[in-house]
């Protein structure tokens, strides 16, 4: 280090400190001799042992600290299941609200379709969310795919069904269009015919 002292220039060997030298070792576990105070990773994991030994002790030893102790535990597990009742409880009552805040009616659906995709189905459309308050969050449409033995579609057989969750968050006034794949693994003999329903709405 270069220090200025009047007109003339002193060079001073640079001070050290062995804690801030050896801390970085004694993080791994290594002191190397030095009188630093900070606690090495061996001894916080030493300290650790030692406290759970020592409780373990007076668990054995000493009827007082084993009441103690349940009285603790008991009063942790009551905290624990009077929190776990009421996230469950707003949980359930905020479940409830979303599945009535939108109704059929303030929905419109187009060009809705279902077409062969990689081996499988896919379900297609557009959504308008006509609610003038709330966010459409998700839908739920149940479909159905009938094998049907002629044109008239009057001798049918239910071959297929699939509930699908779809994920939208369409602002009131708003839509979206949405394309998702719906596990349905159909082989009809004649003609197929489709169709949908929905089944859940949510909104927030």
């Amino acid at each position: 280090m270069i220090v200025a002292v009047g007109t003339e220039i002193a060079l001073r060997p640079p001070r050290t400190d062995p804690c801030v030298q050896n801390y970085r070792f004694r993080r791994m576990g290594f002191a190397f001799g030095s009188t630093c105070s900070y606690p090495t990773l061996l001894e916080r994991k030493n300290m650790g042992w030692v406290f759970g030994i020592g409780i373990l002790i007076l668990l054995v030893i000493s009827a007082g600290f084993r009441k103690f102790a349940l009285v603790i535990v008991g009063f942790c597990i009551v905290v624990c299941i009077v929190a776990f009742l009421i996230y469950y409880i707003n949980d359930k009552k905020e479940e409830k609200l979303a599945l009535s805040r939108i109704s059929i009616e303030e929905l419109k659906f187009e060009d809705i379709n279902l077409k062969e995709y990689s081996g499988g189905y896919r379900l297609s459309g557009r959504v308008f969310n006509r609610s003038n308050k709330f966010t459409l969050k998700t839908i739920m449409v149940k479909v159905t795919a009938e094998d049907c033995s002629d044109e008239s579609e009057k001798k049918c057989v239910v071959i297929g069904e699939d509930n699908q969750s779809i994920f939208l968050n369409i602002p009131s006034g708003q839509a979206r269009d949405f394309s998702e794949g719906a596990s349905l693994h159909l082989t009809p003999k004649g003609h197929l015919v489709w169709n949908y329903s929905v089944v859940e709405i949510k909104g927030e």
